[in-house]
């Protein structure tokens, strides 16, 4: 998914926070260190922690949002 984000060039991805392979944090932090212009794409997080603080948490981890399941 990493090198997919760094040369196909798309304009957002939608992460499912557990991922069976690698988390969203790890995948996030990932993409962020990619060079040009891919690592400023919209990340955003699908989760079914709707806690009001949760959004602190992702935005924090490289996300740009994220959305609650389910939609």
């Amino acid at each position: 998914m990493i090198e997919a984000v760094g040369t196909k060039g798309y304009v957002g991805v939608l992460m499912v926070v557990q991922m069976p392979e690698m988390d969203v944090f790890t995948a996030s932090a990932a993409i962020r260190k990619l060079d040009g212009p891919a690592r400023d794409i919209t990340i955003i997080a699908l989760t079914v922690n709707a806690k009001k603080d949760e959004r602190k948490t992702y935005i924090s981890g490289g996300k740009n949002d994220y959305v609650t399941k389910p939609i």
